[in-house]
């Protein structure tokens, strides 16, 4: 099977005790996009950058909820030395990756 030509960059994840219907949103955008999902758990924003960066990714993409509904990507970008901050954020209807 060929490779998609884009390189993947980002990992998926949810915000802390999300519902299970943003998970299923979390997921399934990560597949479209051909990126793994990394389920939130109780991990911290430093746990999950720290196994991005060494997993060679340079983002995660972290879908939150309102009222238990998938509402907004926030975007994290991850640094060599394995920092990171908040780059962006928008709602997910205006998504288009």
């Amino acid at each position: 099977m060929e490779q998609d030509a884009r390189q993947v960059t980002a990992i998926w994840t949810t915000s802390r005790y999300a519902s299970l219907e943003t998970k299923k949103k979390a997921q399934m955008l990560a597949d479209r996009n051909g990126s793994p999902y990394v389920a939130r758990g109780k991990k911290t924003i430093d746990g999950i950058a720290g196994f991005a960066r060494r997993s060679g990714f340079d983002r995660i993409m972290l879908l939150e909820e309102s009222a238990g509904h998938p509402s907004l990507i926030r975007t994290i970008e991850i640094f060599p030395d394995g920092g990171w901050k908040w780059a962006g954020i928008m709602k997910i209807e205006e998504y288009e990756g």
